[in-house]
């Protein structure tokens, strides 16, 4: 494997390639990814990612994903922006030579508010369009999702927030629905840990990559975003 990485006052940029070799098969794996500040208030990423795995029985798989995102909050402002667009493609054909190919585009955008200092509002919008294909079967269609979460500073540590999303498929006209509530600490600047339950729940390949939206407990680590952490918004999975 080999790597490079190159960073000056307001960018930086990663850059990995692996390769793994066995008796049976080959991997190859390369990955960019770049992250800076335009301006006071401005943020931008890139990151590109390619896998290709071949096998002697005749399996390959290829995937890739390039994902740019961007981030907003004028100084004096209550209110952050970021909005992700993410384009994948995956290809993969089995050792009987059955085959399957899909490409999506996913676009989320998020907007967070602080209307007083002990208030937080999460508001989220996201559509996809996802195409696949089984030999010489098709399927496509889009989906959408509206999301929204309040949090409430307890005390300067602790805080309390209630949730809730809608997920809805325009080809099959399905809604599912996530609601749950949860209790956070502080344990560095910035930076929480959540624990909460989801009431209600779904599961989607890509808009649960960020969250847990299934149904039952969960744990997970969070930012409350300030206008000096924009590269950061933009850094999650």
């Amino acid at each position: 494997s080999l790597g490079a990485t190159w960073r000056e006052a307001n960018w930086s940029w990663e850059n990995r390639g692996e390769v793994r070799t066995a008796d049976d098969s080959e991997k190859i794996n390369l990955l960019s990814n770049a992250v800076g500040t335009i301006r006071q208030g401005l943020a931008l990423s890139g990151r590109l990612f390619a896998n290709r795995s071949d096998n002697v029985s005749g399996a390959e798989s290829r995937d890739g994903e390039l994902r740019l995102g961007i981030a907003w909050r004028r100084l004096e402002s209550r209110w952050i922006f970021f909005d992700r667009l993410d384009y994948g493609i995956e290809r993969e054909r089995t050792s009987d030579n059955s085959r399957y190919a899909s490409w999506r585009l996913v676009n989320s955008l998020h907007a967070n508010v602080t209307p007083n200092r002990r208030t937080q509002i999460a508001l989220q919008a996201g559509l996809k369009y996802l195409q696949e294909q089984y030999d010489d079967r098709r399927y496509r269609g889009f989906t959408d999702l509206l999301g929204s979460e309040i949090r409430y500073d307890l005390t300067p540590s602790w805080d309390l927030g209630l949730h809730g999303q809608m997920l809805h498929s325009w080809s099959s006209g399905e809604m599912a629905w996530r609601s749950g509530l949860s209790v956070g600490h502080k344990v560095a600047k910035n930076a929480w840990v959540s624990l909460g339950y989801n009431l209600t729940g779904f599961y989607d390949d890509d808009f649960s990559r960020s969250d847990f939206t299934a149904q039952g407990p969960f744990i997970r680590f969070r930012f409350k975003f300030d206008q000096n952490s924009l590269k950061e918004i933009l850094q999650q999975p």
